[in-house]
């Protein structure tokens, strides 16, 4: 594939496209999965099991597509993963029992995990060696975009439809971002003659020079996942009204800033960006401990979304830059394992420390983590 100058060329704008409608039908389902399956009558243990099964499911086969998308067809890998990813989708529709929903979660974690490490790496492909800061944060803020109108959209849809045209939507928008992933220029894999079955090694699965910034990003994920499962429970301790707000707060300073950040990143260098941001991360978590109003919970939303805009910007371009061409696919879901194992983590990690110490202790905690792999990665 020949690169140009340009940040907007035809593969990185018809990435940007199709990942938009995959995520899309993605975030546009997670606020009606829980009543779905009580629906189908899912027992309340079993809806928390469903919602982690597409983590975990996602997370296991990352490696494994990041070590395929290195060494195989990029453009069949793409299609196929959408493919999956539709059928999923419909399978949710047409789901009269149980075991169906559980088959079809497991279905829809794994096409999505090679779904968007590919679409990733297949965008970063395509952008010029000098601008791949940018361009992630150009994708990324496509992903904020995505999911912060997609659980509005899907909820609505859901209220005036039911949970089946809501499902029939999301079939339709990653239908149509697989129609256009043949258009999209691939670069051809240099060790295409190589087993994929043969290299999946430890060793080879994860790119050991991306385990560090990513390591940053599986805390910072940690953080951001203990936010989002339990300050709507905080607010409602502290007696305050609007705490959704937070979230749309939180998604305007991310979606601002990240073309911002993104040029800055490649002009002061990854550090220069990274270091700032994650001391912004670690402030706000602290800050959001000590809030018991909502204007001040709303200045922890802006910081929050600034720091953990940049952060995760330079941290994937850190991860991108930390190997070779031929190991992008790796080290992209390398990145991924961290970003999923955080969000995990997170609630898990916060669950426990709201019963044993209560609200203030489960987000102060949060800093820790940040702070010391930020001096180790220093």
């Amino acid at each position: 594939m020949n690169q140009n100058d340009t940040i907007f060329n035809r593969s990185f704008s018809l990435m940007l496209f199709t990942s938009f409608m995959l995520f899309l039908s993605i975030t546009m389902i997670s606020p009606i999965m829980a009543s779905y399956a009580i629906s189908l009558n899912v027992s309340g243990g079993l809806v928390g099991f469903l919602a982690g099964l597409f983590s975990m499911s996602s997370l296991i086969i990352r490696p494994i597509c990041g070590k395929a998308v290195d060494l195989k067809d990029k453009k069949k890998i793409l299609m196929g993963s959408y493919f999956v990813v539709f059928l999923a989708m419909l399978g949710y529709a047409f789901s009269s029992s149980i075991q169906m929903l559980f088959f079809f979660r497991i279905m829809h974690g794994l096409g999505w995990g090679f779904a968007s490490t590919t679409s990733m790496t297949v965008a970063i492909d395509s952008l010029p060696h000098k601008k791949i800061a940018s361009g992630i944060g150009f994708y990324a803020m496509m992903q904020t975009t995505a999911t912060a109108i997609a659980p509005m959209f899907g909820l609505y849809i859901a209220g005036l439809y039911g949970f089946r045209a809501t499902y029939l939507s999301g079939a339709a928008m990653a239908l149509l971002g697989l129609m256009m992933t043949p258009f999209v220029l691939t670069t051809p894999p240099k060790n295409s003659h190589l087993s994929l079955l043969g290299s999946l090694k430890i060793r080879e699965l994860i790119e050991k020079k991306a385990i560090l910034p990513a390591l940053l990003t599986c805390c910072n994920a940690m953080t951001g996942a203990a936010i989002g499962t339990f300050l709507a429970l905080y607010a409602i301790k502290l007696g305050i009204t609007g705490i959704g707000l937070y979230f749309t707060v939180n998604a305007i300073a991310m979606l601002v800033s990240r073309p911002f950040l993104g040029y800055l990143t490649e002009r002061f260098g990854l550090m220069k960006i990274i270091v700032p941001c994650e001391i912004m991360m670690a402030i706000s978590v602290i800050g959001l401990a000590m809030s018991t109003t909502l204007p001040g919970i709303l200045a922890v939303a802006v910081l929050m979304g600034f720091g953990s805009s940049g952060a995760s910007t330079a941290l994937f371009a850190a991860c991108i830059h930390s190997t070779t061409k031929d190991k992008r696919g790796v080290a992209t879901s390398t990145n991924y394992v961290g970003l999923d194992s955080g969000l995990f983590l997170g609630a898990f990690i916060a669950g426990l420390l709201v019963n044993w110490f209560g609200y203030f202790a489960a987000f102060s905690f949060f800093a820790l983590p940040i702070v010391v792999v930020s001096i180790i990665y220093v």
